[in-house]
């Protein structure tokens, strides 16, 4: 239901190996209501399905970083590099599985951040097949700041886009509406 929670990838990649166990060759993505969450458990979860970079999130019209999903026999690692190539930020995952199979997500009016950038990424990258609502393109990359009586501001920094310079924040137009 969103990418905040610690070990959603690994979860993801768990349930993904024992569909495909099961003989699945098809999947449905259900990111419905989905509000969104952390890169990094994005990252990894996008690594199912891609390889190389995903997304890309630009500050004053420059690109601030690049996400990019690299597979090493059964793991994977999701880095976020500046254009400078340094590595920003970096997480892995052991026993990940990779899907190359037909792939449906469906998304709702609901869908803010990673839990859109999913989709769009989806759809850009490999050609999902989307499904549901129109979604409203709230797709920037926030940062914490913790303030003197250490409660939390979460402040805009960047927008995200694809890979190519897709617009991500238009939202997502599905395929087909419901």
């Amino acid at each position: 239901p969103t990418f905040t929670q610690k070990n959603t990838a690994q979860n993801f990649h768990q349930h993904l190996g024992s569909l495909q166990t099961q003989g699945a060759t098809q999947l449905v993505l259900d990111l419905r209501d989905n509000p969104g969450g952390g890169l990094g458990e994005l990252g990894l979860v996008m690594c199912a399905f891609l390889s190389g970079p995903w997304v890309q999130a630009t500050r004053q019209n420059q690109i601030a970083w690049t996400a990019s999903c690299e597979h090493q026999k059964q793991s994977v690692t999701n880095t976020l590099s500046n254009n400078k190539n340094e590595v920003l930020s970096q997480d892995n995952l052991k026993e990940a599985t990779f899907f190359e199979g037909p792939l449906v997500v469906l998304v709702s009016h609901n869908n803010n951040s990673a839990g859109e950038v999913a989709a769009l990424v989806l759809q850009h990258v490999l050609g999902a097949m989307i499904i549901g609502e129109k979604t409203s393109g709230n797709v920037e990359a926030l940062q914490e700041f913790t303030l003197s009586d250490q409660s939390v501001i979460l402040v805009a920094v960047a927008n995200l886009q694809g890979v190519k310079g897709e617009n991500f924040s238009l939202g997502i137009t599905p395929y087909i509406e419901s």
